[in-house]
């Protein structure tokens, strides 16, 4: 778990993960990785030669914010333990000790927690993978196989001053816009068949209106329709488009699903499975890639973006104990 205490003293918010690739590519190199970073600032270790090709994917960004790191009775306490350097540190530790002639590659991708996904975009396009593992907390024994789609927008008006007894004013408006967009949404609710209106950011006053608007979507949403209906009811306000990804639900009958099981079981775990309400790099990586594919992580996912973030070193050793198995079984 050293490797994982020195990711997490590295602090990397999206956008400045720099310092955490540049430290991986040459912890990568010392484990007898080719090792470099991309055009895009991933860092990227491969290991074999053989088929298949396997990926092991997870994000290096974190949420703003720095905690202190500690390590007290067995768990690791610090930002992005859980979301999710603890799983990419079990990517790279499994893929290391893994007996193998396959070629594995262990990639560390940049601004996950963020609109542009620019890691998971470059590297949709640099592989073609025969097999892919999405590193997200979904506890050591559970495997993710669904997670619903995004779109997130930008809501910006201004307008004259007037006197606010009159009652017009940009907040208002603001305010009119989301009850309206709320009503074209019967379905809304945290479900997976459910969508969900999240206003994450929001700043109005009589001249000046702002906010932020995420849409949790299911499956076979439409988008098209949807992005007409904000324009319309947006009015004179002007509305930017910052993400649209589609939710995924990925195949269960396949050789990766089952190494998962079948590792699982060997720790003693009943493995289940799990779809989500937010959205990863799987929505990405899933629809260019056309192989199998599951979201597989340690800790718990009730942790993210939280001052509570902890992992403890026995479920991250099963972790590794569990990827190393997968990989040499595929």
């Amino acid at each position: 778990m050293n490797l994982l205490k020195k990711m997490v003293q590295i602090y990397s918010p999206s956008y400045e993960e720099q310092k955490l690739a540049k430290f991986l590519v040459k912890e990568l190199k010392k484990r007898g990785f080719k090792a470099y970073l991309d055009k895009v600032g991933n860092a990227v270790g491969i290991k074999g030669k053989g088929k298949p090709e396997i990926v092991l994917e997870a994000h290096m960004d974190t949420v703003p914010g720095k905690l202190p790191v500690k390590m007290k009775k067995g768990v690791l306490w610090g930002r992005g333990v859980v979301d999710t350097k603890g799983t990419l540190a079990a990517m790279i530790e499994a893929a290391t000790i893994s007996e193998t002639d396959k070629t594995v590659a262990v990639v560390g991708t940049v601004e996950e927690e963020c609109p542009t996904s620019k890691g998971a975009w470059f590297l949709s396009k640099s592989f073609k993978p025969n097999y892919c593992i999405v590193g997200e907390p979904s506890g050591w024994n559970s495997v993710t196989v669904g997670y619903k789609g995004v779109l997130n927008f930008s809501y910006s008006l201004k307008r004259k001053r007037e006197h606010f007894s009159s009652g017009n004013s940009a907040a208002n408006d603001l305010i009119q816009f989301v009850n309206d967009l709320k009503k074209e949404i019967p379905d809304s609710g945290n479900g997976f068949s459910e969508t969900g209106f999240e206003l994450r950011k929001i700043e109005a006053d009589d001249q000046k209106a702002e906010a932020k608007i995420v849409l949790r979507v299911p499956l076979g949403f439409n988008f098209k329709k949807m992005k007409k209906i904000i324009k319309q009811k947006a009015g004179k306000a002007k509305i930017i488009f910052l993400q649209e990804l589609e939710a995924i639900k990925v195949e269960k009958n396949n050789l990766l699903v089952r190494s998962f099981l079948k590792s699982i079981r060997k720790e003693k775990g009943k493995p289940g499975f799990k779809i989500k309400t937010g959205t990863s790099d799987m929505n990405i990586l899933a629809k260019k890639w056309p192989c199998p594919i599951v979201t597989y992580g340690c800790g718990d996912s009730k942790l993210d973006h939280t001052d509570k973030e902890h992992l403890s070193k026995k479920e991250f050793e099963k972790t590794v104990r569990i990827l190393k198995n997968v990989i040499e079984s595929l």
